[in-house]
């Protein structure tokens, strides 16, 4: 009796699981060097910036995504 009341809760938490970011089977997340996230991009960091935190590469089965955060003066933000 409880079977056809737990099998559709156990599948959609599966679904939130899966998709959430970070989630799902098969991700592998590592720290990658900065200076090649940034190189990958076509991007520089700037001269007054520093890095935010580490660079990360998140691979999945069909996706790679890198990311690098830093943070500059704001007198040096143009537009």
């Amino acid at each position: 009796m409880a079977l056809p009341v737990l099998a559709p809760a156990g599948s959609a938490a599966m679904a939130v699981a899966r998709f959430r970011p970070g989630g799902g089977s098969g991700e592998k997340t590592h720290e990658v060097p900065c200076a090649g996230v940034l190189r990958l991009g076509r991007a520089a960091l700037p001269e007054t910036g520093e890095f935010a935190g580490p660079c990360t590469e998140r691979q999945s089965r069909q996706t790679l995504e890198y990311h690098a955060a830093f943070r500059m003066p704001g007198a040096d933000v143009r537009d």
